[in-house]
């Protein structure tokens, strides 16, 4: 449950990054 979770984490913050990269 753990692992799934820092995955889940991990590719909110992978999404968040492209968004501000296409934003700039």
């Amino acid at each position: 449950m753990e692992g799934r979770r820092e995955g889940v984490v991990c590719s909110s913050q992978l999404q968040s990054v492209l968004t501000i990269e296409l934003l700039s």
